[in-house]
């Protein structure tokens, strides 16, 4: 089984060793076996894969448990798979591999909004310019008791700008463009999906946004205008690093009263 704190980094090793040792041979042990589904079923539901396709394969695995617990001797022992199961999971592994959620539309055009986010062990902080009006909304807070276990910053970092994203964006506004002092973030938004099946999981809510796109620009940390308020040791944007990243002058900030939430809070992106 997978541990939840486990970096999602090594679902995906796992899943290369096991799609490795899967191929070799139809014959495999009880072990293997068991394994190989329960890390099948893991990622399918971090992912969001429809199981409905797989009911061969569900069944034989359904069948394949009933066997080994009514007689834990064949733990032991070496069993063939059959060779449209054998298929059939070769295939369930690739898909998993793959690891893709819905795309996060990508676009060149001028973006409506800039969104400049940052996070730490404290909370995360986030604002909003809107391109048109040059109006400014910020927005803090901090972790919940569940956060704070993450202990890789690209979780948090991540974690966090899909909170501000999914908090400030509606669903007219187009083309959003993300700032933030994170090379993880930048690299998953614009490619659209990670390589990490927990981060893939953070970034579902965005790919669910229809008629919004997005890009992601890095800034360095020094400059980040919201690096305060991630910290909970500001009340408010810092105003000169904000001109100076975003290159306008946008008006004084206000307290955040958000067009429409689509994720609620920070406990509304689950891993």
């Amino acid at each position: 089984s997978c541990d939840k704190t486990q970096d999602s980094g090594q679902h995906v090793e796992k899943l290369h060793a096991l799609k490795k040792r899967w191929t070799q041979s139809t014959s495999m042990s009880a072990k293997l076996l068991a394994s190989a589904y329960g890390l099948a079923i893991y990622g399918s539901g971090v992912l969001g894969v429809n199981l409905q396709p797989k009911f061969r394969l569900l069944q034989f695995f359904r069948r394949f448990s009933t066997d080994v617990s009514e007689d834990v001797r064949r733990w032991g022992r070496i069993l063939t798979v059959p060779e449209l199961v054998h298929v059939d999971m070769a295939h369930w592994i690739d898909e998993l591999i793959a690891n893709r959620p819905k795309k996060i539309v990508n676009s060149n055009e001028l973006p409506r909004l800039t969104i400049i986010t940052d996070a730490s062990a404290y909370g995360w902080g986030a604002c909003r310019i809107d391109n048109t009006t040059g109006s400014v909304i910020s927005h803090s807070d901090r972790w919940t008791t569940e956060d704070v276990k993450r202990d890789a910053s690209v979780e948090t970092e991540t974690l966090g700008a899909v909170m501000a994203l999914s908090r400030f964006c509606f669903q007219n506004c187009w083309v959003v463009e993300l700032l933030t002092d994170s090379t993880t973030v930048v690299a998953v938004v614009n490619a659209g999906y990670a390589k990490s099946i927990r981060l893939n999981n953070m970034l579902r809510s965005l790919g669910s946004m229809t008629n919004v796109s997005f890009r992601a620009r890095h800034i360095k940390g020094e400059t980040n205008p919201v690096d305060g308020l991630s910290r909970g040791v500001a009340t408010d944007v810092d105003f000169e690093a904000l001109r100076a990243v975003t290159g306008v002058n946008p008006k004084r900030p206000s307290k955040d009263t958000p067009t429409l939430d689509l994720v609620e809070g920070t406990s509304g992106v689950h891993m």
